[in-house]
Protein backbone atom coordinates (compact mmCIF):
# COMPACT_ATOMS: atom_id res chain seq x y z
CA UNK A 1 0.00 0.00 0.00
CA UNK A 2 1.56 3.28 -1.09
CA UNK A 3 2.67 5.30 2.33
CA UNK A 4 1.97 9.07 3.20
CA UNK A 5 5.08 11.10 4.78
CA UNK A 6 4.66 14.49 6.44
CA UNK A 7 5.74 16.99 3.65
CA UNK A 8 6.72 19.13 6.37
CA UNK A 9 9.80 17.42 7.30
CA UNK A 10 10.89 20.78 7.88
CA UNK A 11 10.28 20.65 11.65
CA UNK A 12 13.26 18.65 11.21
CA UNK A 13 15.11 22.06 10.91
CA UNK A 14 13.11 24.57 12.29
CA UNK A 15 12.82 22.71 15.94
CA UNK A 16 16.16 21.83 15.75
CA UNK A 17 16.95 25.65 15.99
CA UNK A 18 14.00 26.22 17.85
CA UNK A 19 15.09 23.72 20.60
CA UNK A 20 18.37 25.09 21.34
CA UNK A 21 18.99 28.45 19.23
CA UNK A 22 16.24 30.42 19.29
CA UNK A 23 15.70 30.98 22.89
CA UNK A 24 19.33 32.35 22.67
CA UNK A 25 17.18 35.48 21.56
CA UNK A 26 14.78 34.92 24.61
CA UNK A 27 14.86 38.98 25.24
CA UNK A 28 12.32 39.15 22.56
CA UNK A 29 10.98 36.91 19.62
CA UNK A 30 10.67 39.89 17.35
CA UNK A 31 12.81 43.30 16.75
CA UNK A 32 16.23 43.98 16.16
CA UNK A 33 17.54 41.28 19.51
CA UNK A 34 15.84 38.56 17.34
CA UNK A 35 17.00 40.11 14.04
CA UNK A 36 20.40 39.68 15.29
CA UNK A 37 19.92 36.65 17.20
CA UNK A 38 21.46 34.72 14.38
CA UNK A 39 24.46 36.66 14.00
CA UNK A 40 24.96 36.18 17.88
CA UNK A 41 24.95 32.77 17.89
CA UNK A 42 27.38 32.55 14.57
CA UNK A 43 29.65 34.41 16.95
CA UNK A 44 29.60 32.20 19.59
CA UNK A 45 29.95 29.09 17.40
CA UNK A 46 32.20 30.58 15.28
CA UNK A 47 30.44 29.30 12.08
CA UNK A 48 27.96 30.95 9.57
CA UNK A 49 25.51 28.92 7.55
CA UNK A 50 26.46 28.65 3.50
CA UNK A 51 24.43 31.01 1.49
CA UNK A 52 23.79 32.11 -1.91
CA UNK A 53 24.96 35.65 -3.17
CA UNK A 54 21.69 37.08 -1.89
CA UNK A 55 22.20 35.83 1.85
CA UNK A 56 20.04 33.20 1.52
CA UNK A 57 20.35 29.27 2.84
CA UNK A 58 18.27 27.11 0.85
CA UNK A 59 18.14 22.94 2.43
CA UNK A 60 16.55 20.10 0.77
CA UNK A 61 14.45 17.92 3.71
CA UNK A 62 13.68 14.80 2.71
CA UNK A 63 11.18 12.35 4.54
CA UNK A 64 11.44 8.23 3.98
CA UNK A 65 9.98 5.51 5.99
CA UNK A 66 11.92 3.26 8.75
CA UNK A 67 13.73 -0.06 8.35
CA UNK A 68 10.54 -1.91 9.21
CA UNK A 69 8.84 -0.39 6.00
CA UNK A 70 8.86 -1.76 2.62
CA UNK A 71 10.23 0.27 0.30
CA UNK A 72 11.38 2.62 2.89
CA UNK A 73 14.40 4.51 0.86
CA UNK A 74 11.24 6.11 -1.27
CA UNK A 75 11.44 10.30 -0.09
CA UNK A 76 7.77 11.05 0.57
CA UNK A 77 8.68 14.19 1.86
CA UNK A 78 10.47 16.40 -0.37
CA UNK A 79 10.64 20.11 0.84
CA UNK A 80 13.01 23.19 -0.27
CA UNK A 81 13.48 25.15 3.05
CA UNK A 82 14.93 29.03 2.09
CA UNK A 83 16.56 30.97 4.94
CA UNK A 84 16.74 34.54 4.42
CA UNK A 85 18.44 36.28 7.61
CA UNK A 86 18.12 39.78 5.89
CA UNK A 87 14.09 39.25 6.47
CA UNK A 88 13.83 37.01 9.30
CA UNK A 89 12.01 34.73 7.15
CA UNK A 90 11.31 31.19 6.22
CA UNK A 91 9.58 29.61 2.70
CA UNK A 92 9.03 26.06 2.77
CA UNK A 93 7.85 24.95 -0.57
CA UNK A 94 6.73 21.12 -0.99
CA UNK A 95 7.05 18.76 -3.93
CA UNK A 96 4.27 16.26 -4.53
CA UNK A 97 6.24 13.22 -4.43
CA UNK A 98 3.79 11.82 -7.58
CA UNK A 99 5.38 13.96 -9.63
CA UNK A 100 6.86 11.98 -12.85
CA UNK A 101 10.08 12.92 -14.29
CA UNK A 102 9.75 12.28 -18.09
CA UNK A 103 13.57 13.38 -18.65
CA UNK A 104 15.51 13.43 -15.50
CA UNK A 105 19.58 12.59 -16.32
CA UNK A 106 19.68 10.55 -13.43
CA UNK A 107 17.00 8.29 -13.69
CA UNK A 108 14.50 6.37 -16.26
CA UNK A 109 10.92 7.95 -16.15
CA UNK A 110 9.58 7.89 -13.09
CA UNK A 111 8.08 9.27 -10.08
CA UNK A 112 10.45 12.09 -8.41
CA UNK A 113 9.89 9.76 -4.76
CA UNK A 114 12.16 7.15 -6.59
CA UNK A 115 15.39 9.26 -7.24
CA UNK A 116 16.90 8.96 -4.09
CA UNK A 117 16.37 5.00 -3.86
CA UNK A 118 17.51 4.88 -7.47
CA UNK A 119 20.64 7.02 -7.24
CA UNK A 120 21.44 5.12 -4.08
CA UNK A 121 21.24 1.60 -5.57
CA UNK A 122 23.29 2.55 -8.40
CA UNK A 123 26.08 4.26 -5.70
CA UNK A 124 26.27 0.99 -4.47
CA UNK A 125 26.70 -1.42 -7.37
CA UNK A 126 29.94 1.52 -7.90
CA UNK A 127 31.22 -0.20 -4.34
CA UNK A 128 30.37 2.67 -1.88
CA UNK A 129 29.27 1.63 1.65
CA UNK A 130 25.39 2.47 2.66
CA UNK A 131 26.32 5.91 4.04
CA UNK A 132 28.33 7.19 1.45
CA UNK A 133 25.54 5.85 -1.32
CA UNK A 134 22.95 7.55 0.78
CA UNK A 135 25.06 10.83 0.68
CA UNK A 136 25.50 10.74 -2.83
CA UNK A 137 21.76 9.96 -3.60
CA UNK A 138 20.79 13.23 -1.52
CA UNK A 139 23.14 14.95 -3.38
CA UNK A 140 22.05 13.59 -6.88
CA UNK A 141 18.20 14.62 -5.83
CA UNK A 142 19.64 18.48 -4.34
CA UNK A 143 21.16 18.67 -8.29
CA UNK A 144 17.86 17.60 -9.89
CA UNK A 145 15.93 20.32 -7.95
CA UNK A 146 18.74 23.03 -8.46
CA UNK A 147 18.72 22.48 -12.18
CA UNK A 148 14.59 22.37 -12.19
CA UNK A 149 14.01 25.15 -9.91
CA UNK A 150 16.99 27.97 -11.04
CA UNK A 151 18.18 27.80 -7.80
CA UNK A 152 21.61 26.45 -5.20
CA UNK A 153 20.76 23.72 -2.66
CA UNK A 154 23.04 24.06 0.04
CA UNK A 155 22.95 20.74 1.33
CA UNK A 156 20.12 17.88 2.25
CA UNK A 157 18.80 16.60 5.41
CA UNK A 158 16.84 13.49 5.28
CA UNK A 159 14.75 11.97 8.30
CA UNK A 160 12.79 9.06 9.22
CA UNK A 161 9.48 8.23 11.13
CA UNK A 162 11.00 7.13 13.93
CA UNK A 163 12.58 10.01 14.17
CA UNK A 164 9.96 12.34 13.58
CA UNK A 165 8.33 10.58 16.65
CA UNK A 166 11.44 10.84 18.71
CA UNK A 167 11.65 14.81 17.63
CA UNK A 168 7.90 15.37 18.99
CA UNK A 169 7.93 13.37 22.07
CA UNK A 170 11.50 15.22 22.97
CA UNK A 171 9.34 18.35 23.26
CA UNK A 172 6.52 16.83 25.23
CA UNK A 173 4.37 16.35 22.22
CA UNK A 174 2.26 19.26 20.90
CA UNK A 175 -1.05 20.80 21.10
CA UNK A 176 -2.96 21.46 18.53
CA UNK A 177 -6.46 22.12 17.26
CA UNK A 178 -8.56 19.37 15.04
CA UNK A 179 -10.88 20.90 12.44
CA UNK A 180 -13.07 17.80 12.38
CA UNK A 181 -12.92 14.56 13.42
CA UNK A 182 -11.15 12.42 11.32
CA UNK A 183 -11.98 8.09 11.05
CA UNK A 184 -9.17 6.23 8.87
CA UNK A 185 -10.56 2.80 8.58
CA UNK A 186 -7.42 1.82 6.30
CA UNK A 187 -4.46 3.47 8.42
CA UNK A 188 -1.21 1.59 8.41
CA UNK A 189 -0.71 0.44 11.78
CA UNK A 190 2.11 -1.64 11.31
CA UNK A 191 4.13 -2.80 8.20
CA UNK A 192 1.57 -4.68 6.07
CA UNK A 193 -1.57 -4.05 9.06
CA UNK A 194 -4.23 -1.90 8.85
CA UNK A 195 -6.07 -0.62 11.60
CA UNK A 196 -7.94 2.08 12.76
CA UNK A 197 -7.20 5.47 13.11
CA UNK A 198 -9.46 7.88 14.98
CA UNK A 199 -9.04 11.53 16.81
CA UNK A 200 -11.97 13.50 17.62
CA UNK A 201 -12.39 16.95 16.65
CA UNK A 202 -11.33 19.68 19.22
CA UNK A 203 -8.00 20.50 21.35
CA UNK A 204 -5.65 17.81 21.12
CA UNK A 205 -2.41 17.26 22.66
CA UNK A 206 -0.53 14.80 20.47
CA UNK A 207 2.91 12.35 21.21
CA UNK A 208 4.92 11.37 18.67
CA UNK A 209 3.31 8.25 17.34
CA UNK A 210 -0.35 10.31 17.42
CA UNK A 211 1.10 13.14 15.52
CA UNK A 212 2.79 11.13 12.91
CA UNK A 213 -1.10 9.70 12.33
CA UNK A 214 -2.38 12.50 12.17
CA UNK A 215 -0.26 13.86 9.87
CA UNK A 216 -0.18 10.58 7.42
CA UNK A 217 -3.67 9.70 7.63
CA UNK A 218 -5.14 9.86 3.86
CA UNK A 219 -8.37 8.12 3.56
CA UNK A 220 -11.42 10.00 5.30
CA UNK A 221 -9.82 13.90 4.59
CA UNK A 222 -8.45 15.17 0.94
CA UNK A 223 -4.83 15.33 0.48
CA UNK A 224 -5.50 19.44 1.38
CA UNK A 225 -6.62 18.70 4.08
CA UNK A 226 -3.57 16.38 5.50
CA UNK A 227 -1.39 18.96 4.18
CA UNK A 228 -3.29 22.03 6.28
CA UNK A 229 -2.33 19.60 9.48
CA UNK A 230 1.23 19.26 8.54
CA UNK A 231 1.37 22.83 8.91
CA UNK A 232 -0.21 22.73 12.62
CA UNK A 233 1.63 20.44 13.46
CA UNK A 234 5.06 22.83 12.66
CA UNK A 235 3.32 25.81 13.95
CA UNK A 236 2.74 23.71 17.28
CA UNK A 237 6.40 22.73 17.10
CA UNK A 238 7.40 26.40 16.97
CA UNK A 239 4.69 27.10 19.84
CA UNK A 240 6.92 24.56 22.67
CA UNK A 241 10.28 26.65 22.12
CA UNK A 242 11.21 27.57 25.78
CA UNK A 243 14.50 29.67 26.67
CA UNK A 244 17.65 28.40 27.42
CA UNK A 245 21.01 29.64 27.62
CA UNK A 246 23.75 29.14 25.54
CA UNK A 247 25.32 26.01 27.73
CA UNK A 248 21.99 24.61 28.15
CA UNK A 249 21.47 24.83 24.37
CA UNK A 250 24.41 23.06 23.32
CA UNK A 251 24.04 19.75 25.45
CA UNK A 252 20.15 19.80 24.22
CA UNK A 253 21.87 20.02 20.79
CA UNK A 254 24.33 17.10 21.44
CA UNK A 255 20.76 15.35 23.35
CA UNK A 256 18.85 15.83 20.10
CA UNK A 257 21.53 14.64 17.77
CA UNK A 258 22.02 11.64 19.85
CA UNK A 259 18.17 10.64 19.94
CA UNK A 260 18.33 10.91 16.11
CA UNK A 261 21.34 9.06 15.50
CA UNK A 262 20.51 6.86 12.73
CA UNK A 263 17.19 7.96 11.76
CA UNK A 264 18.81 11.03 10.47
CA UNK A 265 21.77 12.00 7.83
CA UNK A 266 22.53 15.10 5.85
CA UNK A 267 25.28 16.15 3.97
CA UNK A 268 26.55 19.48 5.95
CA UNK A 269 29.72 19.36 7.68
CA UNK A 270 29.30 19.51 11.02
CA UNK A 271 30.40 22.99 11.70
CA UNK A 272 27.43 24.04 8.94
CA UNK A 273 24.64 22.45 11.81
CA UNK A 274 25.64 25.33 13.93
CA UNK A 275 25.87 27.89 11.25
CA UNK A 276 22.25 26.71 10.03
CA UNK A 277 20.73 26.92 13.54
CA UNK A 278 22.32 30.25 14.04
CA UNK A 279 20.45 31.43 10.89
CA UNK A 280 17.46 29.85 11.95
CA UNK A 281 17.85 31.48 15.51
CA UNK A 282 16.63 34.82 13.49
CA UNK A 283 13.72 33.68 12.09
CA UNK A 284 10.22 35.38 13.27
CA UNK A 285 7.83 32.76 13.62
CA UNK A 286 5.16 35.02 11.83
CA UNK A 287 7.36 35.35 8.80
CA UNK A 288 6.63 31.78 7.75
CA UNK A 289 5.62 30.94 4.27
CA UNK A 290 4.49 27.64 3.21
CA UNK A 291 3.44 26.37 -0.08
CA UNK A 292 2.84 23.11 -1.81
CA UNK A 293 1.90 21.90 -5.42
CA UNK A 294 -2.23 21.15 -6.10
CA UNK A 295 -4.08 20.28 -8.57
CA UNK A 296 -6.63 22.95 -8.66
CA UNK A 297 -5.32 24.82 -11.04
CA UNK A 298 -8.85 26.77 -12.07
CA UNK A 299 -10.00 28.43 -15.49
CA UNK A 300 -12.28 31.14 -16.97
CA UNK A 301 -15.28 29.65 -14.41
CA UNK A 302 -13.38 27.44 -11.64
CA UNK A 303 -11.37 28.79 -9.06
CA UNK A 304 -7.53 27.80 -9.24
CA UNK A 305 -5.84 27.38 -5.46
CA UNK A 306 -2.36 27.97 -4.03
CA UNK A 307 0.24 25.96 -6.16
CA UNK A 308 -2.28 24.76 -8.61
CA UNK A 309 0.46 24.24 -11.42
CA UNK A 310 0.27 20.26 -11.54
CA UNK A 311 -2.39 17.83 -13.00
CA UNK A 312 -2.68 14.34 -13.48
CA UNK A 313 -2.25 13.82 -17.11
CA UNK A 314 -4.57 11.23 -19.05
CA UNK A 315 -3.76 7.05 -18.79
CA UNK A 316 -0.63 6.43 -20.70
CA UNK A 317 0.94 9.79 -21.00
CA UNK A 318 3.12 9.10 -17.84
CA UNK A 319 3.51 5.90 -16.76
CA UNK A 320 0.84 4.02 -14.85
CA UNK A 321 -1.32 4.71 -11.39
CA UNK A 322 -0.79 7.67 -9.66
CA UNK A 323 1.22 10.56 -11.49
CA UNK A 324 1.35 13.98 -11.68
CA UNK A 325 2.73 16.13 -14.56
CA UNK A 326 3.58 20.11 -14.70
CA UNK A 327 1.23 22.23 -15.68
CA UNK A 328 3.06 24.26 -19.22
CA UNK A 329 2.65 26.56 -21.22
CA UNK A 330 3.88 24.45 -24.09
CA UNK A 331 3.47 20.88 -24.85
CA UNK A 332 6.51 19.72 -23.47
CA UNK A 333 4.72 17.89 -20.73
CA UNK A 334 8.66 17.83 -18.55
CA UNK A 335 8.50 22.08 -18.68
CA UNK A 336 8.55 23.01 -15.65
CA UNK A 337 8.34 26.67 -16.04
CA UNK A 338 5.67 27.68 -14.02
CA UNK A 339 6.76 25.90 -10.89
CA UNK A 340 9.65 27.54 -11.07
CA UNK A 341 8.52 31.21 -11.96
CA UNK A 342 6.74 30.26 -8.39
CA UNK A 343 9.96 29.05 -7.15
CA UNK A 344 11.27 32.26 -8.22
CA UNK A 345 8.70 34.66 -6.67
CA UNK A 346 8.61 32.34 -3.00
CA UNK A 347 12.47 32.50 -3.05
CA UNK A 348 13.63 35.77 -4.57
CA UNK A 349 10.31 37.96 -4.34
CA UNK A 350 9.53 36.61 -0.53
CA UNK A 351 8.78 40.61 0.48
CA UNK A 352 5.76 40.77 -1.74
CA UNK A 353 4.37 37.47 0.27
CA UNK A 354 5.48 38.68 4.10
CA UNK A 355 3.53 42.12 3.87
CA UNK A 356 0.36 39.70 2.92
CA UNK A 357 -1.51 42.23 1.03
CA UNK A 358 -4.97 42.42 0.48
CA UNK A 359 -5.80 42.11 -3.35
CA UNK A 360 -8.84 43.47 -4.90
CA UNK A 361 -10.24 43.49 -8.68
CA UNK A 362 -12.10 46.13 -10.64
CA UNK A 363 -12.82 45.46 -14.06
CA UNK A 364 -14.48 46.78 -17.33
CA UNK A 365 -17.49 44.72 -18.46
CA UNK A 366 -15.94 43.42 -21.67
CA UNK A 367 -12.74 42.87 -19.12
CA UNK A 368 -14.34 39.99 -17.24
CA UNK A 369 -12.78 36.96 -18.47
CA UNK A 370 -9.13 38.44 -18.44
CA UNK A 371 -10.01 39.69 -15.03
CA UNK A 372 -11.06 35.90 -13.99
CA UNK A 373 -7.42 35.02 -15.75
CA UNK A 374 -5.70 37.32 -13.53
CA UNK A 375 -7.75 36.38 -10.61
CA UNK A 376 -6.63 32.59 -11.29
CA UNK A 377 -3.40 33.54 -11.58
CA UNK A 378 -2.85 35.06 -8.09
CA UNK A 379 -4.19 32.42 -6.50
CA UNK A 380 -1.80 29.81 -8.17
CA UNK A 381 0.62 31.84 -7.10
CA UNK A 382 -0.25 32.21 -3.23
CA UNK A 383 -2.00 35.33 -3.34
CA UNK A 384 -5.25 35.58 -1.38
CA UNK A 385 -7.87 38.26 -3.53
CA UNK A 386 -10.58 39.42 -1.76
CA UNK A 387 -12.61 41.04 -4.67
CA UNK A 388 -12.92 40.75 -7.91
CA UNK A 389 -16.15 42.12 -9.42
CA UNK A 390 -17.77 44.35 -12.64
CA UNK A 391 -16.96 48.19 -12.15
CA UNK A 392 -19.20 50.94 -13.05
CA UNK A 393 -20.17 51.14 -16.89
CA UNK A 394 -17.88 53.79 -16.88
CA UNK A 395 -15.04 52.10 -16.30
CA UNK A 396 -13.43 51.93 -19.81
CA UNK A 397 -9.77 53.67 -19.20
CA UNK A 398 -6.62 52.27 -19.36
CA UNK A 399 -5.71 50.10 -17.14
CA UNK A 400 -4.25 50.80 -13.93
CA UNK A 401 -2.72 49.42 -10.32
CA UNK A 402 -2.83 51.30 -7.18
CA UNK A 403 -0.56 49.97 -4.05
CA UNK A 404 -0.48 51.11 -0.91
CA UNK A 405 1.47 50.06 1.95
CA UNK A 406 4.64 47.62 1.50
CA UNK A 407 8.00 48.70 -0.82
CA UNK A 408 8.44 50.27 -4.26
CA UNK A 409 9.92 47.21 -5.11
CA UNK A 410 7.24 45.28 -4.36
CA UNK A 411 4.41 47.44 -6.07
CA UNK A 412 6.77 47.28 -9.58
CA UNK A 413 7.02 43.68 -8.91
CA UNK A 414 2.87 43.98 -8.85
CA UNK A 415 3.06 45.94 -11.95
CA UNK A 416 5.31 43.46 -14.09
CA UNK A 417 3.67 40.36 -12.77
CA UNK A 418 0.20 42.13 -14.24
CA UNK A 419 1.65 44.34 -17.43
CA UNK A 420 0.00 47.42 -16.06
CA UNK A 421 1.10 50.86 -14.59
CA UNK A 422 1.18 51.31 -10.86
CA UNK A 423 0.92 54.30 -8.42
CA UNK A 424 2.65 53.63 -5.00
CA UNK A 425 1.86 55.10 -1.64
CA UNK A 426 3.98 54.04 1.78
CA UNK A 427 0.57 55.12 3.80
CA UNK A 428 -2.38 52.39 5.07
CA UNK A 429 -4.99 53.99 6.26
CA UNK A 430 -6.87 50.26 6.47
CA UNK A 431 -6.29 48.25 9.50
CA UNK A 432 -5.70 45.26 6.75
CA UNK A 433 -2.37 46.29 6.31
CA UNK A 434 -0.48 46.53 2.35
CA UNK A 435 -3.76 46.74 -0.35
CA UNK A 436 -2.99 46.01 -3.98
CA UNK A 437 -6.25 47.05 -6.48
CA UNK A 438 -6.24 46.25 -10.02
CA UNK A 439 -8.65 48.45 -12.40
CA UNK A 440 -8.34 46.60 -15.47
CA UNK A 441 -10.14 48.41 -18.84
CA UNK A 442 -11.18 46.78 -21.88
CA UNK A 443 -8.10 46.75 -23.43
CA UNK A 444 -6.17 44.57 -20.73
CA UNK A 445 -5.29 41.31 -21.79
CA UNK A 446 -3.94 38.34 -19.17
CA UNK A 447 0.05 37.48 -19.74
CA UNK A 448 1.16 34.11 -17.84
CA UNK A 449 3.20 35.06 -14.79
CA UNK A 450 6.06 32.55 -16.39
CA UNK A 451 6.39 34.69 -19.39
CA UNK A 452 6.60 38.13 -17.37
CA UNK A 453 9.39 36.89 -14.95
CA UNK A 454 11.42 34.87 -18.01
CA UNK A 455 10.39 36.97 -21.56
CA UNK A 456 13.17 35.03 -22.96
CA UNK A 457 12.08 31.35 -21.99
Amino acid sequence: MPREWIRMTAVWLVTLACAFALPIAAVGATGAVSSLAGELFASITGTLAPRDADGRTNVLLLGVGDSEHTAADLTDAIVVASMEPTSRSLVLFSIPRDLYLTDSTRMAPGKINGLYSIRKRAHRKEGLTATGASLLAMRDFADELEERLDIPIHGVMKMDFIGFERMIDMVGGVDVTVPKTITDDTYPVEEGELGVFAIEAGQQHLDGKTALRYARSRHSTSDFDRSARQQQILSALMAKTRPRDVMESVHLFDGILDALRGHVEWTFLPSDLWGLAGTAAGIDRDRIITMHLSTKTGGDRSEAAPGGLVYPPPPGVAGSGSVLLPVSLTDDVSDWGQIRSLASLLFSHRDLYLTRPTVTITHAPKAKIQAQRLRNELLRYGFTVAKAEKGPESLDMLSFLNVRGGSPSSARLAAQLSGVPFSWRSDVRSASGTEIRFSLGEEYRFVPFERRLFPQS
